[in-house]
């Protein structure tokens, strides 16, 4: 983790002020590192919008109104809160850290029905019955040769897998792709994102990430990251 003294000695230029949206997709805005350093409260607005996308952004004219967006209440703006207790290098992109944000109204009301806090209500309802809440992340995914930009113009059909055979935990037949995979160990861990292990998967062209456990909210930040 980053305090603002290391966001200004370490050289950043960025800071990536986020939230997850119901599909786990982080929205927000790149601010200054030099303005967020001067101005950590400040909330940047946002447009309902970012609660309302479905995975396509197509679905605002859907027939059954959104309650709390669309142009009944007017399009309003919510607004980031950054969460300071979050903020760490962000993985991939030198000079960028990344604060994570709970979501809350024009007149600084917390939302209640935004991922963060509806994990933070579960879990303060598991400590009041006497538990607290440890999880674990496995982020599965595939690689293909192609780049997303082809991949897309392809339509993602008859893409080349990473992997030709079966390779399910097999630690043979990998070298071509493990420097993508050590950036990935390498990077999410100088991010604050330890890394239990990494393995080929079933599939052709399937890897796995394992993250360590930890409290379930700093879980879900890291994964969302």
């Amino acid at each position: 983790m980053l305090s603002l003294k290391q966001l200004t000695d370490g050289g950043f230029d960025t800071v990536l002020v986020g939230a997850p949206d119901f599909h786990g997709r982080l929205f927000g805005k790149r601010i200054p590192a030099e303005r967020f350093v001067r101005l950590p409260d400040e909330e940047p607005n946002i447009c309902t919008v970012a609660h309302a996308y479905d995975v396509t952004e197509t679905n605002l004219e859907a027939p059954k109104p959104i309650p709390f967006a669309g142009l009944h209440p007017g399009w309003h703006d919510v607004r980031p809160r950054p969460d300071l207790t979050t903020l760490r290098p962000y993985p991939a992109l030198d000079g960028t850290a990344a604060c994570l944000a709970d979501i809350v109204d024009e007149h600084g009301t917390a939302l209640d029905f935004v991922p963060r806090a509806l994990l933070r209500a579960q879990t303060e309802r598991a400590r009041e019955a006497g538990y607290e809440v440890l999880l674990g992340s496995e982020l599965e995914f595939y690689v293909f040769q192609e780049s997303l930009a082809e991949a897309r113009r392809r339509r993602f059909l008859g893409l080349e897998p990473t992997t030709l055979v079966h390779s399910d935990h097999r630690t043979y037949g990998q070298a071509s792709l493990e420097p993508f995979m050590s950036r990935i160990r390498r990077e999410m861990g100088r991010g604050g994102i330890p890394v239990a292990a990494t393995q080929a998967e079933y599939g052709l062209g399937q890897w796995e990430v394992n993250l360590d456990h930890t409290t379930a909210l700093e879980m879900c930040d890291r994964h969302v990251i």
